[in-house]
C-alpha cells in the first residue's frame, strides 16, 4: 500500500484538472491515487451506496466499484464541479462491463482537494443536489 496521503495537495492543481485526476484513479481502481487527491474526511455518496465519509471508505468503493467514467462536460461554481458523465458498471462481479447509463458527480473542493464525492443518477440531480451541499 502506498504511503498514507497527507492533508497538504501533492501539486497545485485547477480544479478541473482535479476532477479529472480523480476520475482517471477511478478508472484505473486505483484507490491510493484517488485517496490522494482527497481530504481526510472526503464526504462519499451515490445512488448504490450508503453515505459517509473519510478516505477509508473512498478507497474502498474505488477498489471495488470497477467503475468506468467518462466525463461528457464539466461545469464549475466556484468551489463545486459537476462532472456529466458516462458510466458503465460492471454487470457481475469481476465480469464484463454493462451497457453505458448517464450519470453525473458534484465534487466539492478546498485548498487543492476534494472535499465530498456524491454520484447521482443524472444532471439535474446533481445541479439539485449542488444547491444543498
Amino acid at each position: 500500500m502506498a504511503d498514507a496521503p497527507t492533508d497538504q495537495p501533492v501539486r497545485t492543481m485547477e480544479a478541473r484538472e482535479l476532477v479529472a485526476e480523480f476520475e482517471a484513479a477511478v478508472n484505473a481502481a486505483d484507490p491510493d491515487r484517488a485517496a490522494a487527491l482527497a481530504v481526510e474526511d472526503v464526504a462519499v455518496a451515490g445512488p448504490q451506496a450508503a453515505a459517509g465519509g473519510g478516505r477509508a471508505l473512498l478507497r474502498d468503493w474505488v477498489g471495488a466499484s470497477g467503475i468506468q467514467l467518462h466525463a461528457e462536460q464539466v461545469f464549475q461554481f466556484g468551489d463545486k464541479i459537476i462532472a456529466e458523465q458516462t458510466a458503465r458498471v460492471p454487470v457481475e462481479d469481476g465480469g464484463a462491463l454493462g451497457e453505458p447509463e448517464e450519470t453525473a458527480t458534484l465534487f466539492t473542493l478546498r485548498d487543492g482537494r476534494i472535499t465530498g464525492v456524491y454520484r447521482y443518477g443524472d444532471l439535474s440531480a446533481a445541479l439539485m443536489g449542488a444547491t444543498k451541499v
